[in-house]
């Protein structure tokens, strides 16, 4: 559910602000709202020290420099090592480039011969003419007498050549090549003292990871007094006072206004309006919060206004789940894959939501390959293990089950509609919806499955039409509600057909899987497992090919599980997941607690 909030001003003297702040950061209990644009060197220079820190902390903590634990180190310049830090990697940075402009050359002049251009040059200051050139072979022996040429190589009809001129006041009659900077072997040379260099640079940036900890702690510290700083400067000052605006969870007033009343600050507090930015919370029972883990990774909020369908989500996304993946031995693997990480984590993460969401997700995975007789494939198991539901190993039946879902999943989103637009009259318009719904079920029967179309679900179109027509915006006179009505149906009734239809990707990909398992099962029986390195060969193909499947069913949740819940669903539903999380003034959790 979403928690109710209220909005809340809080008034102070300018004088007065910095303390009654730093009493309401501690409290922990409001979502603050700037009256006011940010700005300031202060403010400036606390992002520049976080984006520093940032960056130094994410080198620090790569794999390249932090592979092995290393014992800690306080750091009481920390502004002095973050800098020598970043300059290090500008070194390496240009240390690499160099390297890669370098091999550029290197591989330009190989096919000359290590040569050191500087003999040439002084052969050319002492008078004798020495060039590199480059012209066509059939032209080498045309050349005037005083040339002499020693072609080092060719390029398709080109020479390229040695030149020495006998005479120093003949012109040269061909472009010259203008000489590398350094003989090859030099350039070895040069190369292999900047990959020592960037390894000694890197030994140092490892050595300085025993500061990690301490750079996280300054982050901390820095984010606590930049959040603290943009809170004071979005306060709105008038001549004496300052007025700061938030939201509170209701059932916080009552506490924020005895530390008010305490501390003698100037609280008003008031229900939200439609203009305001409304931050969402949502608070649901232990077994729906489960599904927190989900929201957070797509990043998703529903807004205050709308509604919280994290218990409808969690049910069905496990459904949907269940039915991708399709197969018990897969469910079996990431029941246990999850054990494992969960019991060596156990004493190191506060929140197993995640565990425990991945535990029931596995179980339905588990459940739906029981019922369809799916362990690792089917093809292989026939006459061996039974499915629970013979029906479900037909395909025309999952496809007409994945259809009845989908009329379940979106009725629920309007008969929700319709509970928060009742006593108005225009709920009745979600009973339309609901009636073309089920209209469409039938509909999508008789087009993809081939099923006759009962005459009798005509009544459930034609009666739904004109509840639509006549309810979406009712009005005294009927006449001014048909134009909205037919709008509505213009807009969406087409998309509730192709919304139930849509559901039928649950049944083309979990077929698909089930079709890669037994295609893997098959290329690994039919090399059978004669001898040991034959085994080997097709237990290496059973562990790629379903490794590979598996991979495959973790991304179909991410791309079909996840849009029938976050798109179609939310859609009927009218969520824009426009909302903005509830984020408290509090002081920041330093990185030792």
């Amino acid at each position: 559910m979403i928690v109710p909030m209220k909005k809340i001003f809080m008034v102070t003297q300018k004088k007065d602000m910095v303390s009654a702040l730093e009493k309401l950061r501690d409290l922990g209990l409001v979502h603050v709202e700037h009256l006011a644009s940010l700005g300031g060197e202060r403010l400036g220079e606390l992002k520049d020290q976080a984006a520093l820190l940032s960056r130094v902390i994410a080198v620090l903590s790569s794999k390249e420099y932090h592979s092995k634990k290393v014992k800690q180190s306080s750091l009481t310049e920390w502004e002095l090592e973050a800098e020598k830090i970043i300059d290090w990697l500008a070194q390496i940075g240009q240390l690499k480039e160099g390297l890669i402009k370098q091999q550029v050359i290197i591989s330009h002049w190989e096919p000359w011969g290590d040569f050191n251009p500087r003999d040439l040059v002084e052969l050319n200051q002492k008078g004798v003419r020495v060039c590199l050139c480059e012209l066509p072979t059939e032209d080498m022996h045309e050349l005037p007498h005083e040339f002499m040429m020693r072609s080092v190589y060719r390029v398709g009809k080109n020479s390229r050549c040695l030149a020495v001129c006998s005479d120093p006041d003949t012109p040269w009659p061909f472009e010259q090549i203008p000489l590398p900077p350094e003989g090859i072997v030099r350039m070895r040379g040069q190369q292999d003292q900047a990959c020592y260099d960037i390894g000694e640079i890197k030994g140092k940036i490892a050595d300085a990871v025993q500061y990690l900890d301490a750079f996280k702690s300054t982050l901390k510290a820095i984010q606590d007094a930049l959040r603290f700083e943009e809170v004071s400067a979005g306060t709105r000052k008038a001549e004496t006072l300052s007025v700061l605006k938030g939201f509170v969870p209701v059932a916080s007033v009552d506490q924020l206004e005895k530390k008010a009343a305490a501390e003698q600050w100037g609280l008003v507090v008031e229900d939200p309006d439609d203009r305001d930015q409304v931050p969402t919370l949502l608070k649901n029972p232990k077994w729906v919060e489960m599904i927190k883990p989900v929201f957070g990774m797509i990043e998703i909020m529903p807004g205050y206004a709308e509604v919280d369908i994290s218990a409808f989500f969690l049910v069905f996304f496990s459904v949907f789940f269940g039915i991708l993946i399709g197969d018990a031995g897969y469910g079996l693997l990431f029941m246990l894959g999850t054990l494992i990480v969960h019991l060596k984590l156990k004493n190191k993460v506060k929140d197993h939501n995640p565990f425990i969401l991945m535990y029931v997700l596995s179980l339905c995975a588990v459940a739906w390959g029981v019922l369809t007789g799916t362990f690792f494939g089917q093809q292989w198991l026939e006459h061996k293990l039974n499915p629970m539901v013979p029906w479900l190993t037909k395909q025309e039946n999952v496809q007409l089950l994945c259809f009845f879902i989908g009329g379940i999943h979106l009725s629920i989103a309007h008969i929700w509609r319709m509970i928060l637009k009742f006593p108005s009259a225009s709920f009745i318009g979600e009973i339309g919806w609901i009636s073309m719904l089920w209209f469409m079920f039938f509909l999508s029967k008789t087009l993809v499955l081939g099923h006759p179309f009962p005459s009798a679900s005509n009544v459930l179109g034609i009666g739904g039409a004109v509840l639509i027509v006549f309810f979406t915006k009712p009005n005294i006179n009927p006449l001014k509600a048909i134009g909205p009505g037919m709008g509505e149906i213009a807009l969406n009734g087409i998309n509730s057909f192709t919304d139930i239809v849509s559901y039928i990707r649950l049944f083309a990909v979990g077929l698909a899987s089930v079709a890669v398992a037994d295609a893997f099962n098959s290329m690994a029986l039919e090399i059978g497992f004669g001898s040991f390195f034959i085994g080997l060969g097709s237990a290496l193909i059973l562990v790629v090919g379903h490794g590979f499947n598996i991979v495959l069913g973790a991304m179909s949740i991410l791309v079909h599980g996840l849009r029938l819940n976050v798109l179609e669903f939310s859609g009927h539903l009218n969520i824009e997941w426009a909302g903005q999380k509830f984020n408290p003034f509090q002081r920041l959790k330093n990185v030792s607690e």
